[in-house]
């Protein structure tokens, strides 16, 4: 990909979005911002490593396969990506009895 400024742009999104800086151990999972719904954490996880690491048959990497494509197809540049994830909001709701 594209960036007029490609190590700011990878350092403010894993600084934003991805990673919990006050957590320095890469295998808690807390060490990452994003958290899976089910059970998979460690599939999560490996998708920020090496790509023969990742965990094939795991729903994390299905999507995030899924949305990589999908955003090469596009052609679509780290700076446009970036300027639309400012545009995100990000909304958490827990419902208890």
């Amino acid at each position: 990909m594209e960036s007029r400024e490609p190590d700011l742009v990878a350092e403010e999104i894993e600084e934003d979005y991805l990673i919990c800086r006050h957590v320095k151990d890469r295998e808690n999972i807390d060490h990452y911002k994003l958290q899976p719904v089910k059970h998979d954490a460690e599939a999560l996880m490996k998708l920020f490593g090496p790509e023969s690491d990742y965990e094939e048959e795991a729903n994390q990497t299905t999507n995030f396969k899924f949305f990589q494509d999908e955003i090469l197809k596009q052609r679509i540049t780290a700076d446009e990506i970036w300027d639309a994830i400012q545009h995100l909001f990000v909304i958490d709701i827990s419902l208890r009895r």
